[in-house]
């Protein structure tokens, strides 16, 4: 249980991660289509 805890708060952090790197990819694609 207390694995599975870890794993699952592990792979939520991951997640997060992988949002805000998308996100900040989206941002710098709308700064060039800017320029």
């Amino acid at each position: 249980m207390v694995n599975d805890e870890i794993d699952s708060d592990r792979n939520l952090k991951l997640r997060l991660r992988i949002q805000e790197a998308k996100q900040t990819i989206q941002e710098r694609e709308r700064e060039r289509e800017r320029d």
